[in-house]
């Protein structure tokens, strides 16, 4: 899990000390949420530049996702993104078959997995990890640009806030 708070930019510090509590956590949400859309994005091009197929590279793109919680008893935004991440369950099928490569079974080729059979005892293979490592190359490839994006954020709904409070 990623934590991160912020800090540590003196002027956005003493902008959002002059707003009110609901305009400050306004501006941290929306600065996470900012954040959150290049980290997205790295790992969606990382994605293109690895040697699977393009039907599994096609699949693995629609399965990266974010996410955005509040926890308003706990005060915490929670806030995360990766393969497999979001809302839904994507295609089920009626019929008890497989549906290919969907949100759900994107690990395997994330992680790989090792010599598998049925309860029959037949071999159904085993697949490559395709994409191991991936996530944390696209973390630390958008470190920069994410924290661009949450600062022009921040400081543009402080800007809306105080233009409210005015």
């Amino acid at each position: 899990m990623l934590t991160a708070t912020v800090t540590g930019d003196r002027l956005i510090d003493r902008r959002l000390a002059n707003l009110t509590k609901k305009g400050t956590k306004r501006a941290i949400t929306a600065g996470i949420r900012a954040r959150m859309t290049p980290m997205a994005r790295a790992l969606r091009s990382g994605i293109n530049a690895t040697s699977a197929s393009r039907k599994l590279k096609r699949a693995a793109r629609k399965s990266v996702a974010k996410r955005f919680k509040k926890n308003r008893a706990a005060n915490v935004r929670e806030a995360k993104v990766g393969f497999g991440v979001g809302r839904g369950k994507g295609k089920v099928s009626a019929m008890g078959k497989g549906v290919g490569i969907s949100k759900q079974n994107i690990h395997w080729f994330v992680l790989g997995t090792d010599q598998r059979q049925t309860k029959d005892g037949q071999k159904t293979g085993r697949i490559e990890d395709m994409f191991s490592g991936l996530a944390q190359a696209a973390l630390a490839s958008s470190a920069q640009p994410a924290m661009d994006a949450a600062r022009a954020k921040i400081s543009q709904v402080i800007a809306q806030e105080a233009r409210k409070t005015a």
